[in-house]
């Protein structure tokens, strides 16, 4: 509802990050502006690899509660990843918007280079070379 409410998600996305930045500054509480967190937690469930990712990098939930699928809470993002599929866009934009590097904050960043490999058509052929290229030297590791 409250994407609704702000005509979007990235108002909402970009709110919650810089409240969750200015809170660690702080040193506050975050408080209850936007919707309450929802909390799966199944009992001798074992956790998938995201779960795992997931729950290191959850913020503001329930101390020592194991989430899993289903559950909505804040957490921060260390790593970004990238398909060839939605590379050219988001190279484009980075491009637009004047951006030279990866930010510092970020642990790692991956472009991949899979999804168009099976349909090595003459589009693909010269978009994914310059795709990688361009990530490579923003400062992602590229794959394909």
């Amino acid at each position: 509802m409250e994407f609704i409410k702000a005509r979007g998600s990235y108002a909402v996305v970009f709110g919650k990050k810089l409240q969750t930045l200015a809170c660690k500054i702080l040193g506050i509480d975050i408080p209850e502006v936007y919707a309450t967190s929802k909390e799966v937690s199944i009992e001798g469930q074992g956790l998938t690899a995201v779960e795992k990712i997931f729950n290191k990098n959850a913020v503001g939930n329930t101390p020592g509660k194991t989430l899993h699928a289903g559950s909505n809470v804040r957490v921060e993002v260390n790593i970004v990843g990238s398909q060839d599929t939605t590379g050219l866009m988001t190279s484009q934009e980075l491009e637009m918007m004047a951006a030279t590097v990866i930010s510092p904050i970020v642990d790692g960043a991956y472009q991949s280079g899979c999804h168009t490999a099976s349909v090595w058509d003459d589009k693909s052929k010269a978009n994914i070379p310059r795709l990688m290229s361009f990530m490579n030297d923003f400062g992602l590791i590229t794959g394909r």
